[in-house]
């Protein structure tokens, strides 16, 4: 029965049910510490494709295709897609139409210009992410995120005085977050933020 002491109609509470289905894409919203892990992991596959994958990432943002969106995933992997059709998005959306500007700018400009979006999508997914969790909760996801250099930074070699919990450090396959175990003590009373060391990630050569 509904406020008004209606009764909900049968396609009423099937939207109701449906509504309350578990989102794709879910994960854990009660700790700070997953959804930091979930956040870069994701920042990690888009680093991928702008750095060590370039070539691919390249190849893939066909001119002629459709409208084309860069992904990062939870697997730290990415891929290049046309958005989703239903409409609102589960998730925040990546900017759209990448593949459109790729010849019209140098490979430099371009790389700039997606980085940027990158970053903005990335904020927007731990803005969603964060949306259940406490002031402090935010506060702390917030401030470890910032410690991580963005993706503007690390495809322009902007990052070199960037100090963080988490490495970033290259491996056979890519790029790779690594989060440190002192990262964010559930026991301190702060931030949950410790200094540690940072490992530049050597890039493909779009910017000499």
């Amino acid at each position: 029965m509904s406020a008004g002491g209606e009764m909900l109609s049968d396609s009423d509470e099937s939207f109701s049910k449906s509504f309350k289905k578990p989102r794709k894409d879910d994960i854990d919203r009660s700790t700070v510490e997953y959804i930091f892990g979930h956040i870069t992991n994701r920042k990690c596959g888009l680093i991928r494709a702008l750095t060590f994958e370039f070539d691919e990432f390249y190849r893939k943002c066909d001119p002629g295709a459709e409208n084309l969106s860069l992904y990062g995933l939870p697997n730290s992997r990415w891929e290049v897609r046309v958005p989703d059709e239903k409409v609102p998005s589960e998730l925040p959306e990546p900017v759209v139409g990448i593949n459109f500007c790729r010849d019209g700018m140098a490979n430099k400009n371009w790389v700039k210009f997606i980085a940027l979006h990158c970053d903005a999508w990335i904020l927007s997914l731990a803005a969603f992410y964060a949306s259940e969790l406490k002031r402090d909760e935010r506060l702390r996801l917030f401030c470890m995120l910032n410690e991580l250099p963005t993706i503007f930074e690390i495809v322009t070699g902007k990052d070199t005085d960037t100090t963080t919990g988490a490495e970033i450090y290259a491996n056979g396959t890519g790029v790779q977050f690594e989060q440190s175990p002192n990262l964010a003590s559930s026991n301190s009373n702060s931030t949950g933020i410790s200094n540690g060391s940072f490992q530049t990630v050597e890039l493909l050569q779009l910017f000499k």
